[in-house]
């Protein structure tokens, strides 16, 4: 059983498409913006059209199509509005800007809660790889100011060189704008796309001592309103989103009508235009409970777009979860934040002086740690310093709200969101905007920078919420592993990776025109999707053609294989010869089109191959670089460690509808890829053609492969196809008449599918079943891919079954005990470890009691299970279900390792019942 966090969370983009808004002096170049958010609720037909008529103005707006334009390059461009992208789950947005003549794009993080604007230049070191960087040579405006430049963050820090330049964003432009090239950058403090930050608040606190690019365009007019604004969508509660969604709206110079109700409520700062976007929290409910909080200081609340959480005082905090039942302070890498049951509806209201803003108990649950535990967003956040606000109110809060930043008079100012606003959250089918360079409608020069003094060892406390929590944390949660504190994710992780995969970071469509081009976007990262290769990848591409409709039969648009038509649905069809599509640098993500095969006809489907080669490790000093054969499929009997970086895991999409007819193209984005592993001949009478294996494009932890499911598949067929090999304890359970196996925590399959295959070619022909359990939510995937692959094992008894760890009672068709228990990658969440040994409890309880004679053992017949478990370590505090496996006789012994493309390998346990334990264990 894997714990649902139905995440996908790292980077939200805030996509500029810039309303052409009428100005004085147009420019001939501009920017649209995007904003993206890291880390994806239907719409009605009527919210449809509001959406799709107000993109479809942002667009015309941002590629300056507008035929009122003459009209309009009379008068003064004082608003823009800036469409977000909603990435891996409401954990960062950030937005696209134009740097020098002529102007050049970077995505930045958007943050209320800072005053500098930095982006990585092009001399910047290894730190900066696979980030688009920003090269000086290249712009004719640009003016370096000599000055050193220096800001730390709680996960890191940033230094380079003060300097001038053209700055673009939405249609305004404000010359002469100070920034920081940096050139010295903490390793994993920028993540592709970004390639730097915008900070939004006030220039008293710009470590640069520069004003802010926001605030230059208020106080030279540009705006026609004084004020910026919010609205931010929410994918955190859904479970297919993919990395990249819809994220919401950025305006600058007006309120988007559209997107609230009522009026804007404002709350003056409480240190008038001074430091951060300050007010001062008056009221906090949990629950219908008021929450004591003190007036002054130890109340105040930066409003900070760029953190996803809400930190506050530890003793308010503990207050808020000891309103909520069975919660209790989390310890360890839990330090600060609480658990709570899952199953608890938690309602937070806050106010700052007016009006009460209620959090949806959707954005309190941060993540998901077990069927019954569950993370809260509220953390605690104990400040130093007299400057320092005792809250950051984050995302967390701010999807909740319409949130407008007003300049004169300084204040900030809340609203209910509209019902075309709460219609975006969640989803699938909205159009994720990208940045695109449009025309300037509002130019201005920088009139000084402000006090450019030395901002050498300069620090920024309110940035430790920002990168530290808001990015590098949540990008953990949304990661499916334990929650850790950020100095422990940059150690813990450089040393996980085992093997690389193909994804698909923008998903191919479900169908397409022959004449046009798919879109996607590919990316190479380890199972977790944290690391990427060192050196380039080449990506190649292939198409291969389905043979039967795949909505034909029982099968589904993303399911090739299950119907029962006959053996040749389940083989692959015929491909076209790979071709070179790109390399892959870092962990760069770029669109790239990949047009439909020459041979394709319309009404067919076909499927996109993505596989690897790469162009690097194969050279030295006297042999250059060259191309391998890329590879279409992994076999599995090959030792993993060969593969190294060399062997990236390909992917498939689901099938390609192709047509000819503009009005029949469907862009709705893919859920599901496959992977394709290759199977050795088994002894001598097969198994024919490949091992198909559906996924999700989404990160559900049930849902996708895992290293230690690949570690321990490697293992079974390497060690069962040399008999001299296998365990006396597995040579038992493969050798009787009729055994039973279940796999705990199946996911996708793949082990079961694995032994099913190697046991129905195996010499001795057991009846054998096997039951792979996992919770509800991974049935429909993994019911697939056993009909999918049936051919490989026909004699043998497979099904999918719900566990759940936590139930008391055990499915009906292991209560008279197993044979051999199996698990792959279940030790990630330690909080799930008292479920799943009481679960290991019962099913040896159940196994040995259906023939106990005597409760001392003297005279019995019955099975202690065997026990095989691989497990990969991402943690060490994973290790203690050692122990408490003891507590229960259950004692493990390591007898194998399968190491792969570096980090940590998969260690292979078998573990064994101590019959000393039993007649404990009968009498509880």
């Amino acid at each position: 059983m894997r714990s649902s966090i139905s995440t996908s969370v790292l980077v939200l983009a805030l996509a500029a498409d810039a309303l052409s808004a009428p100005n004085y002096e147009p420019k001939p170049r501009g920017t649209s913006m995007k904003l993206t958010r890291r880390a994806a609720a239907n719409r009605t037909t009527e919210e449809w059209g509001i959406w799709a008529k107000t993109h479809r103005e942002n667009l015309i707006a941002k590629y300056s199509a507008n035929p009122d334009s003459k009209r309009r390059s009379k008068q003064r461009r004082g608003q823009g509005t800036n469409l977000i992208v909603n990435q891996n789950a409401d954990s960062t947005y950030f937005g696209s800007l134009a740097v020098g003549t002529p102007p050049v794009a970077f995505d930045v993080i958007l943050d209320t809660g800072s005053a500098d604007l930095w982006l990585a230049g092009s001399s910047c070191g290894t730190d900066c790889d696979g980030i688009t960087t920003f090269d000086a040579s290249g712009s004719s405006s640009f003016n370096n100011l000599s000055t050193t430049f220096s800001i730390t963050y709680g996960s890191g820090a940033a230094s380079g060189t003060l300097a001038e330049d053209t700055i673009q964003m939405a249609g305004f432009s404000v010359s002469n704008q100070t920034f920081a090239v940096v050139d010295e950058v903490t390793d994993g403090l920028l993540s592709s796309p970004v390639s730097g930050l915008l900070g939004l608040a006030w220039q008293t606190i710009a470590s640069s001592g520069a004003t802010p690019f926001w605030q230059a365009l208020v106080e030279g007019g540009a705006w026609d309103d004084p004020i910026m604004a919010f609205q931010l969508t929410r994918y955190v509660d859904q479970s297919q989103a993919q990395t990249e969604e819809y994220g919401g709206s950025f305006t600058m110079g007006f309120a988007n009508s559209s997107l609230y109700t009522g009026s804007i409520e404002y709350q003056d700062l409480v240190n008038s235009r001074g430091t951060y976007w300050l007010l001062e929290m008056s009221s906090l409910t949990v629950q219908g409970t008021s929450i004591s909080l003190t007036s002054g200081s130890s109340s105040y609340a930066a409003i900070d777009t760029g953190t996803t959480l809400v930190g506050g005082p530890s003793d308010v905090i503990a207050e808020i979860y000891a309103q909520i039942p069975d919660s209790e302070a989390g310890t360890g890498n839990y330090d600060g934040y609480y658990i709570y049951p899952c199953d608890t509806d938690v309602t937070v209201s806050l106010a700052f002086g007016g009006s009460s803003w209620s959090i949806s108990s959707a954005d309190f649950q941060l993540a998901q740690l077990s069927r019954s535990q569950c993370l809260g967003a509220f953390f605690v956040l104990d400040m130093s310093g007299s400057s320092s606000p005792s809250w950051i109110v984050g995302d967390t809060f701010l999807k909740n709200v319409y949130s407008v930043f007003r300049y004169n008079p300084a204040s900030v100012g809340f609203a209910n969101l509209s019902s075309t606003a709460t219609a975006m959250n969640g989803d699938l089918n909205a159009e994720v905007p990208t940045p695109t360079l449009g025309s300037v409608a509002a130019a201005i020069t920088a009139t000084g920078s402000g006090n450019t003094r030395n901002s050498n060892d300069a620090t920024h406390g309110l940035q430790t919420s920002l990168l530290g929590f808001g990015t590098l944390l949540i990008a953990m949660i949304t990661r499916h592993i334990a929650v850790i504190d950020v100095f422990v994710f940059e150690v813990t992780l450089q040393q996980n990776t085992m093997f690389y995969y193909l994804h698909f970071t923008r998903a191919p469509p479900e169908q397409s025109i022959l004449t046009q081009p798919v879109i996607i976007t590919p990316s190479v990262a380890n199972d977790l999707r944290t690391e990427h290769p060192t050196v380039p990848i080449d990506i190649y591409y292939a198409w291969i053609k389905c043979l039967h409709n795949p909505h034909s039969g029982s099968g589904s648009p993303s399911d090739i294989a299950s119907s029962p038509e006959g053996a040749s649905r389940r083989v692959l069809g015929p491909m076209t010869r790979p071709q070179k599509l790109c390399t892959w640098t870092g962990n760069a993500y770029k669109e790239v089109q990949v047009f439909p095969p020459k041979e394709a006809h319309p009404n067919e489907y076909w499927q996109l191959l993505l596989c690897s080669s790469s162009t690097s490790l194969s050279s030295t000093p006297r042999k250059p670089p060259r191309a391998q054969n890329p590879i279409l499929s992994v076999d599995l009997s090959l030792p993993l460690h060969d593969f190294g970086v060399e062997t990236v895991f390909p992917i498939v999409s689901s099938p390609i509808l192709f047509s000819t007819r503009k009005d029949q193209k469907n862009e709705k984005k893919q859920v599901r890829n496959e992977r394709i592993l290759k199977l050795p001949p088994l002894w001598s009478n097969g198994p024919v053609g490949p091992l198909r294996l559906m996924e999700h494009l989404s990160f559900d932890l049930d849902k996708k492969v895992w290293d230690s499911g690949l570690g321990l598949a490697n293992w079974l067929i390497t060690t069962m196809t040399d008999s001299a090999n296998i365990p006396s304890e597995l040579r038992s359970v493969i050798d009787k008449d009729s055994p039973k196996i279940i796999e705990l925590g199946t996911g996708t399959g793949l082990v079961s599918l694995i032994l099913s295959t190697l046991l129905e070619f195996y010499p001795v022909k057991p009846k054998t079943k096997i039951i792979a359990t996992d919770l509800e939510s991974a049935m429909e995937i993994l019911g697939t891919n056993i009909n999918n692959n049936k051919h490989l094992y026909p004699s043998i008894n497979l099904e999918a079954n719900v566990l759940d760890w936590e139930e008391e009672e055990l499915p009906q068709n292991v209560r008279d005990g197993v044979d051999f228990i199996i698990m792959a990658d279940v030790t990630y969440n330690t909080a799930s470890f008292p479920a799943l040994i009481s679960t290991l409890k019962r099913l040896h309880k159940a196994s040995r009691s259906q023939r106990l004679v005597r409760k001392d053992c003297s005279a019995t017949e019955g099975s202690r299970p065997f026990v095989l478990l691989a497990y990969k370590e991402r943690h060490v505090d994973e290790r203690k279900l050692w122990s408490l496996a003891a507590e229960i006789g259950l004692k493990f012994s390591d007898i194998g390792r399968i190491p792969g493309a570096g980090g940590n390998p998969i260690e292979i346990f078998a573990g064994s019942f101590d019959e000393t334990f039993e007649a404990i264990i009968y009498e509880e």
